[in-house]
């Protein structure tokens, strides 16, 4: 990853803008018709975005957005009783 204060900007910007309810929005709109590819790839998002966040102001922006994200895909699955 780049080192440069710009990079690390974009970086945190990114991370945080792919997490959260936005997040949920894009994954079911592009996998309209299977949702359980949409699921795995919000745990992905997670996965991936999360751990490029590390500038503290980032940090406090990704934190409940992350919690939130976590806790729709453990009600989604827990309503949809793991059948999607």
């Amino acid at each position: 990853m780049g080192e440069y204060n710009e990079t690390k900007l974009i970086r945190n910007a990114d991370g945080v803008d792919y997490l959260g309810y936005m997040a949920v929005a894009r994954d079911f709109s592009k996998q309209s018709n299977d949702m359980r590819r949409a699921i795995v790839a919000l745990k992905k998002r997670i996965e991936q975005f999360y751990p490029l966040v590390d500038y503290k102001y980032a940090l406090e922006l990704a934190e409940p957005r992350v919690a939130e994200l976590e806790e729709f895909i453990a009600r989604f699955e827990e309503e949809s009783y793991g059948i999607y």
